[in-house]
């Protein structure tokens, strides 16, 4: 594959801010133009150009690492398709297969999903790179380390992760995790780690005092951890029922 790009927006980046569902959905775009331009030998071409481009940047994407037998199969079958080997599939099947991810991706709860599946997997490796880095750090900066973790944490979390699961969904969502890192929070960044009044009403992390430091220790941030696993789980198996899943799941 050259480093020259039909797609050349995509290939900076954007095609990276895709669900899975949008970049199948646009291959099977691709796919379906393959089929129209047949006997016209420059357009089919150039599509099975650009769809073999969208299937390189799709495997090369690291958030689809589980998935990559899937993907490298789906290459391979509509290679075959694309020189006559029909004994795997024609391209009107790969078709087929492909439009399912392009309805997909115009559902929100599909949408929904990804982004919560996001936003999990941003806060587990932000807790798990502050976990790797306890044995370096001295206490000091255990401490430093941690409040960075949980600021970057609450600021994604609020400033696009509930915002656009409330968008998707519909709903407002209110939690005691995230209340409680609010007060947090507010207390490191507005108080210069003083616990302001509002630690009173955690529901969860009841560890600070108003008024006094806020520290947090390691066993402190495995409380946190913990319950935003279950936040997580509880919200996924409330949000995404059986029933959205018959419906929505690519």
């Amino acid at each position: 594959m050259t480093t020259s790009f039909q797609h050349q927006s995509l290939a900076a980046g954007r095609w990276f801010d895709f669900s899975l569902a949008e970049q199948l959905g646009n291959i099977g775009s691709e796919v379906s133009r393959a089929i129209k331009a047949r006997g016209d030998e420059k357009k089919f071409d150039a599509a099975v150009s650009r769809a073999l481009e969208l299937f390189y940047l799709t495997i090369s994407d690291p958030r689809w690492r589980k998935r990559l037998k899937e993907l490298t199969r789906a290459r391979e079958l509509f290679c075959h398709a694309v020189f006559g080997n029909n004994e795997y599939g024609t391209l009107e099947d790969l078709d087929r297969y492909f439009s399912q991810f392009a309805c997909a991706a115009r559902s929100p709860y599909v949408q929904a999903e990804e982004i919560l599946n996001n936003l999990y997997q941003f806060i587990d490796e932000t807790l798990t790179i502050y976990t790797i880095t306890l044995d370096s750090l001295k206490h000091d900066f255990e401490d430093l380390q941690a409040k960075n973790a949980i600021k970057a944490i609450y600021d994604d979390w609020d400033f696009f992760y509930r915002k656009k699961l409330e968008q998707l969904l519909g709903i407002t969502i209110e939690a005691d995790i995230w209340k409680d890192l609010e007060y947090i929070r507010q207390s490191i960044t507005h108080r210069r780690s003083l616990g302001t009044h509002h630690l009173k009403n955690a529901k969860l992390i009841k560890d600070f005092t108003p008024g006094e430091k806020i520290i947090l220790t390691p066993h402190i941030m495995g409380k946190i951890r913990e319950e935003l696993e279950n936040w997580y789980t509880d919200f996924l198996m409330k949000q995404f029922s059986r029933k959205h899943f018959l419906l929505y799941r690519t």
